[in-house]
């Protein structure tokens, strides 16, 4: 329904019915909001914090305030301080007593393409409930942090709207990491806690909560020195004689927001997260884990094979005319060859921007923003 499936310019634009539909209709009504974003922040995010239940809005309210100045207090950036709202009954809630509860909220497509679901404003609310009180009967209360160990499934939004109904801080770990995760934990905590066991702490990059601390408390006091240090760790094809780590303007009277980290330099992270690595004898040592959603299929792949299919990858992409530079729309399941596909477009400088399998609703909206060279590219296998 969102696209046009043979367009006669190459361009993927959102069809006529999507865009009746669509919060935001055209590419110029974006810009206009972007350029009331710019021009007036406050006024901007006022209009926007209007559309949400508020549990509670002091008096006076301070859209955004923030401290860069690690010598003037913690680096921090706060939104409508003080406020207080609940994310689940906004995006519930209010949608049911807006008569939209037979809305579909959401799809969901497996990766194998082969079950298709969809759930209702209605059904969802229902399931977020019926969740929230199991997570209230184990005891989990608001500040709880709760670690969500599940595949991409229909049902994981339930359990994120489940916590954040109930105020749980909730963590997803993604089963791709499974191997390490069971590595990494003691099955039966005495103390209710899950640490790292001594063979993963042995080979981990930061040890221990003392090494790390200690790490956060230099990027603080010295962030310019502590950042340099990370930088050089990686490969830089541009480095000018004179380097400033972060400069930055949130003062819309003079010029655009923007955050610049090692303005001038230049790098390339597929090679940094590759090469480097094979060039340090690493090749063989497992890249990543991957595991499907159903659970039936696992695999991993090493440095050396990363590195060979993403250069294949790439060497198909500027195939296709892709150059440094131009914007690439990958439509792919979270498959193990995703990862190769966007580090080909790093490769060669193209920009990539990932829409999930399952997101198929929006998908003529997000292209037609992105205004990407190549759409809907999907891998098959090298």
């Amino acid at each position: 329904m969102a696209i046009d499936d043979n367009p006669s310019d190459g361009v993927y634009y959102a069809s006529e019915e999507y865009r009746s539909t669509a919060h935001i209709s055209s590419i110029d009504e974006y810009t206009k909001l972007y350029l009331k974003s710019v021009s007036d922040p406050e006024g901007f995010w006022m209009e926007i914090a209007n559309h949400f239940f508020w549990k509670r809005w002091p008096q006076e309210v301070e859209v955004v305030s923030y401290n860069f100045d690690v010598t003037k207090g913690p680096v921090c950036v706060k939104w409508l301080d003080g406020c207080q709202t609940n994310m689940s009954y906004n995006v519930l809630d209010l949608c049911v007593n807006k008569g939209l509860g037979n809305r579909v909220a959401y799809y969901w497509e497996s990766n194998d393409d082969k079950s298709h679901k969809q759930i209702t404003y209605n059904e969802l609310l229902r399931d977020v409930c019926k969740f929230a009180n199991v997570l209230k009967g184990l005891g989990i209360k608001r500040g709880d942090r709760v670690a969500v160990y599940m595949s991409v499934t229909i049902e994981l939004v339930t359990v994120m709207l489940a916590c954040a109904r109930i105020g749980a801080i909730h963590s997803v770990i993604s089963v791709f990491v499974r191997p390490v995760f069971a590595m990494a934990i003691d099955d039966n905590p005495s103390d209710g806690v899950y640490y790292a066991s001594e063979e993963y702490r042995s080979t981990a990059h930061i040890s221990s909560i003392d090494e790390y601390t200690k790490l956060y408390q230099k990027s603080v006091s010295d962030p310019e020195g502590f950042w340099m240090e990370i930088a050089n760790h990686f490969f830089w094809k541009r480095w000018p004689q004179e380097v400033e780590v972060v400069s930055y303007n949130f003062d819309v009277t003079k010029g655009p927001v923007c955050v610049k980290w090692l303005d001038g330099c230049q790098t390339n992270m597929s090679y940094n997260v590759l090469d480097l690595c094979v060039n340090k004898g690493l090749g063989d040592r497992v890249a990543y884990y991957w595991e499907s959603n159903d659970d039936k299929s696992h695999k991993q792949i090493t440095y050396n094979e990363l590195l060979r299919d993403v250069c294949k990858f790439a060497n198909v992409l500027k195939g296709l005319g892709i150059k440094r530079g131009d914007r690439v729309a990958v439509y792919m399941s979270v498959t193990i060859e995703l990862v190769t596909v966007m580090l080909a477009c790093a490769r060669i400088g193209a920009i990539h921007s990932v829409i999930i399998r399952g997101t198929y609703g929006p998908i003529g909206s997000q292209t037609m923003t992105l205004k990407s060279k190549v759409e809907g590219l999907r891998y098959e296998g090298i």
